[in-house]
């Protein structure tokens, strides 16, 4: 388990989404980058269990840790998913702190939550002393709730407050559709809502996170306000950026013939 104990360290994290790409080896390729994470998007994106299980696999040895961002939350999802080796998840569409606390109680062992205790691929085929084991885990699973509401960032405090919530990041797109400046995304409404939720967060003691899908340095804002979970493009934004930019220029050259 990385993400945590970078964060713990009191380090930050760079990560981005994977929506598109399927091969396991992208975990490689993210780690070289020198990503230290990365999140399936299950919200948007048509990943397996057995897919995202691959991805698992080669993160471990490539040491980056991997996150879904699940459509809903329940047991189907996040019992399977962790005990493939996800290290935690992303909540999108947060509103309300029983939604947080639902994701706890799924995602943690006794006596925190009620998750099923498992072996085999759960424990990395390995012999283990059972009760140190499960505090570990517990205190491994990351949980981020991704505020895309006005409710949301009215309720903060509530959503906050709930233990085992250990971040907090933006869904920008939404957030403005639902301000109603649709596609705003740095519109002085989504920043409001960014400092009020930034607030609640230094409050409470929860991990700020800072998401932008275009250039990287617009993660600058979050950064000068403390964020540390930094999520930035995607594996389809970056693909398009890259090869159109090479597109452009090459058309550019006296010569090219359209």
């Amino acid at each position: 388990m990385f993400l945590k104990k970078k964060l713990n360290a009191g380090k930050s994290v760079m990560g981005t989404m994977l929506s598109l790409v399927y091969n396991p080896d992208v975990a490689r390729v993210f780690a070289e980058a020198g990503l230290d994470y990365f999140i399936v998007d299950c919200e948007h994106g048509a990943y397996t269990f057995r897919e995202i299980n691959s991805l698992v696999s080669v993160s471990k040895n490539a040491g980056t840790a991997v996150l879904v961002r699940i459509p809903q939350v329940d047991r189907a999802y996040v019992q399977v998913l962790l005990d493939i080796g996800v290290e935690g998840f992303m909540i999108p569409g947060v509103k309300s702190a029983e939604t947080m606390r639902e994701t706890v109680r799924l995602a943690k062992y006794p006596p925190m939550g009620e998750r099923g205790i498992g072996g085999g691929i759960v424990t990395d085929f390995q012999n283990v002393n059972l009760p140190e084991w499960i505090e570990e885990r517990n205190g491994e699973v990351f949980i981020m709730a991704q505020i895309e509401h006005r409710k949301a960032v009215e309720d903060i405090d509530a959503i906050l407050g709930v233990t085992g919530v250990d971040a907090v990041v933006f869904g920008p797109r939404d957030l403005s559709v639902d301000l109603g400046v649709t596609g705003q995304v740095n519109h002085p409404k989504i920043f409001e809502c960014y400092e009020k939720v930034y607030e609640s967060a230094d409050r409470l003691g929860v991990t700020k996170g800072f998401f932008t899908g275009g250039d990287a340095s617009e993660l600058k804002w979050g950064i000068e306000r403390g964020a540390r979970v930094l999520l930035w493009a995607g594996d389809a934004t970056a693909l398009m950026g890259f090869i159109s930019a090479g597109v452009k220029t090459a058309r550019s050259f006296p010569g090219y013939k359209t």
